[in-house]
């Protein structure tokens, strides 16, 4: 399993730019200021958490990924090694926001991974997560095949592609009380992002 944060890639332009904006979307959608978040597939070093931690945007953060560059750990940020096809070893209600980017179509277990967001986030804690459309399927193939313009090894390793309708009835059965969900798509339907509250 890979994760689709750019510092996990052998990484063209185009790849950093799609990651740059799912990315955007999660700062767009967060809080001014958050206390406590995790970063679940945050890639190697935590691109996303380093910059948010960076901005004052949040106080302390967590991330999580098979293969993490422990030396990017600070003060303020964690770095865990795990598996997300597996319960992971993090304490229930610990973070107000947990963020899942283009990791969630790589897993075996994705029912697992939202069940695992869900206990890991604080009582009304906030979900941000994007995962790939099936409408993007056949741009990012063409994109990886024929023009070998991003990387190809990420687009193979996708088990899963996900429409609103299937990613608001997974959260639900993950916990997610389905007024407290709300799954839209970006990048001209290609894909998506799904904001949902404990």
């Amino acid at each position: 399993m890979r994760t689709g944060s750019f510092d996990s890639l052998s990484t063209g332009m185009l790849d950093k730019l799609i990651w740059r904006m799912r990315a955007s979307q999660i700062r767009k959608n967060l809080p001014q200021t958050i206390e406590v978040v995790a970063d679940f597939g945050c890639g190697r070093s935590a691109p996303l958490l380093r910059t948010l931690l960076e901005k004052g945007t949040v106080k302390k953060a967590t991330g999580v990924d098979l293969d993490p560059d422990f030396s990017a750990q600070t003060n303020a940020l964690t770095l865990f090694k795990a598996d997300l096809n597996k319960p992971l070893p993090l304490e229930g209600s610990s973070f107000d926001a947990v963020f899942s980017l283009a990791t969630l179509e790589h897993l075996d277990e994705p029912d697992l991974h939202l069940r695992e967001i869900h206990r890991a986030l604080k009582p009304n804690g906030l979900l941000l997560l994007t995962t790939p459309s099936p409408r993007g399927k056949p741009v990012l193939e063409f994109l990886a095949y024929r023009l070998k313009i991003i990387d190809r090894h990420e687009i193979e390793d996708h088990r899963q592609y996900f429409n609103s309708s299937m990613l608001e009835s997974a959260l639900e059965h993950a916990g997610f009380t389905p007024s407290a969900i709300s799954a839209r798509t970006f990048q001209f339907g290609m894909n998506n992002i799904v904001i949902a509250y404990k």
